[in-house]
């Protein structure tokens, strides 16, 4: 399906985040990669962290991470006063191992996790465990998982991506045991249970895609009717950029082509805007050459922005700098959340090159405007 040409001009201001102690606060997460932000629904101006290496595949632990944003984006604002708070595992009667390049997404007050990896090598340690952290009661609570039918549930993986839509948890792809996979599953809370969907039609096995649903509900309710998922990009042994949409009602993938000026990439941070129906993905970043270290390295990074609706048509984000205002360092590797319906949270991620690779500790708003 053809993108007809934008009819909406999108547009964007950086704020930085301010929290006390500076990026390195002691309450903070500090500099990390590789870790996955949630936004609880109903609950402006708050995100959760979990997860996430500061060392190449070294995992930095299982705390949860909340951070409150204590003033709001109005128009003259250059930067945002934020606050966080940590809860570590051990405040937990249980608690998951410690994982990287897990996927995540919060349904209601419950952060769900699965997968990831606990080994530095390549090709070990990776998980098929899905857990929840419960936002209210700080508690977290291994699930129970089965299958409704004989392809039962997701198999070992890391680098998969993860979104809530109409109160499911939806997953797809990542590097499994026998190399990068192209599947779709969707969790039912209610019936305790997977599903395997449809597959992309000719998509490759691919890590670091990303995915985001869009719902004509709120984020817990579970109305399908016009609800879709919009996947984009990932590796797939080279930077790409496909983008499809998938109709949760009829079940049904299409396939977009992005524009010609859209480069190929992968591990961007994303997160939703608006509200039912006509919001929008908001695609920061990503890596857009791969590094030749592997994960030990870092690779080429972008620092566009870019805005898909739920048709599938993309937008490249004017971003507006004025004032003195830097925005973030080009990234990939990080991770977003909406803490408003117009702005959304960056924080972390990969920077540098194969010869300094960096990883970042820094938070950042993006206020989107129409």
């Amino acid at each position: 399906a053809p993108l007809s040409e934008p009819n909406t001009m999108v547009s964007g201001r950086w704020l930085k985040v301010v929290t006390a102690g500076g990026d390195d606060g002691a309450k903070g997460p500090r500099v990390r990669s590789s870790h996955v932000l949630s936004s609880i629904s109903g609950r402006d101006g708050e995100v959760w962290l979990v997860g996430g290496e500061a060392e190449a595949r070294i995992p930095v632990g299982m705390t949860a991470y909340k951070l409150t944003i204590l003033s709001k984006p109005g128009s003259g604002a250059r930067s945002l006063e934020g606050s966080w708070e940590a809860f570590p595992p051990e405040t937990s009667e249980v608690a998951p191992p410690p994982r990287n390049a897990h996927a995540q997404a919060a349904i209601g007050p419950l952060i769900y996790v699965f997968g990831g990896r606990n080994e530095i090598e390549e090709g070990e340690g990776v998980l098929q465990d899905l857990w929840t952290f419960n936002t209210e009661t700080k508690q977290w609570k291994e699930v129970h998982q089965c299958g409704d039918d004989d392809d039962g549930i997701p198999e070992s993986r890391s680098y998969a991506t993860a979104c809530s839509c109409a109160g499911r948890f939806y997953l797809f792809g990542g590097c499994g045991a026998n190399g990068r996979l192209s599947d779709l599953w969707c969790f039912d809370p209610e019936k305790g249970s997977w599903r395997r969907l449809p597959d992309p039609p000719g998509l490759k096995g691919r890590g670091g895609p990303t995915l985001e649903g869009m719902s004509s509900s709120d984020n817990g309710g579970r109305d399908e009717a016009e609800a879709r998922l919009l996947l984009f990009a990932g590796f797939a042994g080279e930077e790409t950029k496909d983008l499809l949409t998938f109709s949760l009602a009829s079940e049904e993938w299409t396939v977009h082509t992005a524009p010609a000026e859209v480069v190929p990439r992968s591990v961007c941070q994303s997160f939703v805007t608006g509200g039912e129906g006509n919001g929008r993905m908001i695609c920061y970043g990503g890596e857009v050459e791969p590094s030749s270290l592997g994960h030990a390295g870092a690779g080429s990074f972008s620092s566009e922005v870019l805005a898909i609706d739920a048709a599938g048509e993309v937008t490249t984000v004017e971003m507006q700098v004025g004032d003195g205002t830097k925005g973030p360092e080009p990234r990939g590797w990080g991770s977003a959340a909406a803490i408003f319906p117009n702005c959304g949270l960056v924080y972390g991620g990969l920077t540098g090159s194969d010869e300094n690779p960096e990883r970042l500790g820094d938070a950042w708003a993006l206020l989107v405007i129409e």
